[in-house]
């Protein structure tokens, strides 16, 4: 799978022009700034997921790319008190839809108090089961490339970055897919040519201020796409469709 990754992102990068070592766009402004975060028990699991975010939001390894091995260190590797609201999110909402694979998560969702952010319920834990559900999953970024100077995200070619992700995606072999960010809902292409490789869900981004910041509305928030019906299975539907997988 590393191999053909590897491939993959060299094509991506000669197309685009990406320095290979520094990760420049032919300027020092426009970067590709990371892998994906590959968990160390992603192949390990009977269903395979991966998170997909809006976009890295800082440059963290500046003058180089983000290896494979730094941000499982950033995302796996860190204390799950040390995270921040989105990757705090991110735990919860990987182990609310893999907790069919491990009794222990399902049973220590069933005792949280899911009222609060899921960065309040994680800075609160006395323990938490195993395995850690950032091992478990893959995390990769809708958009590519950032403006260094500034962290905003930017897309050099839409339809070309789309079909990369997709083309990621198909690597590494998901079965289930979560897009973070309600702006996906609206992007009905994306979603049709997701949904012909794995089961596609959209949710909250993690980040989202106010009550919906909690855990059990970013849970609630969880939304399966029906290829079939060109429409979305929500609440007790989305639940079914699911645990069905």
């Amino acid at each position: 799978m590393r191999r053909e990754l590897s491939e993959l992102h060299d094509g991506f990068f000669c197309e685009f022009g990406v320095d290979p070592e520094n990760g420049h766009v032919g300027s020092r402004y426009i970067k590709f700034a990371t892998y994906p975060h590959i968990g160390s028990a992603y192949r390990t699991l009977r269903r395979r997921l991966v998170i997909v975010g809006q976009d890295i939001g800082s440059d963290v390894t500046q003058g180089k790319i983000q290896t494979y091995a730094e941000r499982r260190r950033q995302i796996e590797g860190k204390a799950p008190h040390d995270h921040n609201p989105h990757m705090a999110g991110t735990y919860i909402l990987a182990m609310h839809l893999l907790k069919g694979e491990s009794g222990d998560w399902e049973r220590w969702l069933e005792q949280q108090d899911l009222h609060a952010t899921p960065k309040a319920m994680l800075d609160a834990a006395t323990s938490l089961p195993a395995p850690n559900p950032l091992a478990c999953i893959v995390f990769t970024n809708h958009h590519k490339f950032l403006v260094t100077n500034s962290g905003t995200k930017v897309q050099l070619d839409r339809e070309r970055e789309e079909e990369f992700l997709l083309q990621e995606i198909r690597v590494l072999g998901a079965g289930m897919v979560l897009l973070q960010g309600a702006g996906f809902r609206h992007n009905r292409e994306l979603l049709r040519r997701l949904a012909a490789h794995a089961h596609v869900f959209v949710c909250d981004h993690p980040s989202v201020r106010g009550a919906r910041r909690k855990a059990a509305s970013l849970i609630k928030s969880v939304c399966q796409w029906s290829c079939d019906a060109d429409s979305w299975a929500t609440g007790n539907q989305a639940g079914e469709a699911k645990h069905a997988l």
